[in-house]
Order: C-alpha cells, then sequence, then structure tokens
C-alpha cells in the first residue's frame, strides 16, 4: 500500500462527524477507501475492468469481520432518517478531498429487484479505478455501505439528513442535538441553520454543526430542500482548524 493510500485509510478510520456518522462505522471502522491492495470478505468477482479496476461483491448475509459497530442491530432509519426507495440506474457522484487526496466517488444502483437491489461504488482518481459492489434492501442498504470492506463516504453522506428532524430549518435558528445515547465522541452538538445554497443547482439549505465538549470539530452540511434525496449535497468538516473532508455532489442520474 503506498503512503497516500494509508493517508487515506488512517484519516476515515480516525476522524468522527458525530450525528453524521451515528449509525457508522464507515469512518471509523471500516476498511480503505481507494485501496486497490485490500482483502475483501465478500466474494471476488469473476468480471475484470480496465484502468486497474478491482471489482468485489459483498452479499447480503456475508459478514466484514473487521468492522465493530456499537449499532449493529439499528439501521439509519432507526434514528429518525427518512427512508429512500431506488430505482434502477439512479447514480449520485461526488468531488472528494478526504486530506490530501482527491478522487471522485459515485453510488450506482446497478439492479432494483423489489425490495432488493445492489448498489456498485466506485472511486476514481487519476492514477485508476476501484469498484466494489454491495447488496441489500432499501432498508438496510446504507448499512451495508458503512459495513463495507473498503471505507466510502456515503455513510458520512447519508447521515446528515437527521438534522432537519431535530430543528427548524429557518435562517438563523439554532437548536442543540443531544447525542447522549448515541455512538458519539461527545454529548451534544450545536446547529445553525446558515440560510439558502444551491449545489450543482439543487437548492438546499446550510447549516453549521459544532462539537460539544473538548473536541474541536465544525461541520458545514448542504441538505436539499426536499425529501427525495438519499444523501447531503455537501460535507465540508474541519478538526481543530484543519480541512479533513471537503465532498460535494458533482453530477446524478435521477430516471
Amino acid at each position: 500500500m503506498d503512503v497516500k493510500m494509508m493517508q487515506r485509510r488512517d484519516l476515515l478510520r480516525k476522524t468522527g462527524a458525530g450525528v453524521a456518522t451515528i449509525v457508522t462505522t464507515g469512518l471509523a471502522g471500516c476498511g480503505e477507501i481507494n485501496n486497490p491492495d485490500s482483502t475483501d470478505t465478500g466474494t471476488p468477482s469473476t468480471e475484470t475492468e480496465t484502468n486497474q479496476t478491482n471489482t468485489e461483491t459483498m452479499t447480503d448475509t456475508e459478514e466484514d469481520l473487521d468492522t465493530v459497530t456499537e449499532t449493529e442491530n439499528e439501521t439509519l432509519e432507526d434514528f429518525g432518517i427518512p427512508p429512500y426507495e431506488f430505482t434502477e440506474d439512479e447514480s449520485y457522484t461526488y468531488d472528494t478531498v478526504v486530506g490530501m487526496n482527491k478522487s471522485e466517488e459515485k453510488w450506482l444502483v446497478t439492479n432494483v429487484d423489489g425490495d432488493n437491489l445492489t448498489v456498485k461504488l466506485e472511486t476514481t482518481t487519476e492514477e485508476q479505478m476501484t469498484s466494489i459492489s454491495i447488496s441489500g434492501t432499501h432498508g438496510n442498504i446504507f448499512d451495508k455501505a458503512s459495513e463495507a470492506e473498503r471505507a466510502n463516504i456515503f455513510p458520512l453522506l447519508r447521515g446528515p439528513l437527521i438534522y432537519p428532524t431535530k430543528g427548524e430549518m429557518t435562517e438563523g435558528n439554532t437548536f442543540t442535538v443531544d447525542t447522549s445515547d448515541l455512538p458519539s465522541k461527545w454529548d451534544s452538538e450545536t446547529v445553525t441553520v446558515l440560510g439558502d445554497n444551491t449545489i450543482n443547482g439543487i437548492d438546499c439549505t446550510e447549516l453549521q454543526i459544532e462539537s460539544g465538549g473538548d473536541y474541536n470539530q465544525l461541520m458545514t452540511v448542504n441538505i436539499a430542500d426536499t425529501e427525495d434525496y438519499p444523501f447531503a449535497l455537501a460535507v465540508h468538516l474541519k478538526e481543530d482548524g484543519v480541512v479533513r473532508f471537503d465532498i460535494e455532489l458533482l453530477r446524478q442520474n435521477r430516471p
């Protein structure tokens, strides 16, 4: 594994983001994002892609032995995040900076059969494109993403959708979210509604979230004004004044 891959993996493992990651080990406990040398506990695909692509498959019943989560019996929806149902070929691509590493991260729904679906998670850098596939239901596919061997950004992007359920999305409003009963590093977060914004042509509301206690994390998120988006449109996270993540929606396909 090269130095950049190790730095990216370690940053994803060590950095928390409060309620944005309350249901996941997507940042703190799963494997490596953009690391073609990692070993997946799922079944390797027989498909070989060009441009140095490593494709792996994790089924609904396979376990990630390296993932430890305090909420293994709870789903995102258990925490009040509205459910979402995908359609086939639906996709979301984000321009992503993690530490000093840049990539495009894509969520592509490759198959929908009733309540069951398969999603391909792609990471594209200047050097290569890697991908894994995960399978689950509309109710647990986000948890499958957080349990994937290779860390990905999508649990982080899903988590902020809880904030509109905790307070009024009126410009200038400030409210406190109690996280004492959640697997967060701190007991509370202070949310400030900064106002209207536009990301990739989509109207959204910009929020600032400050962690409680001795943790010096400041996160800015943009959430679509409608309920029919499965992820936040943008997430920007600083820790001790240093930018840790800068993630923004680049393009989407919504059949």
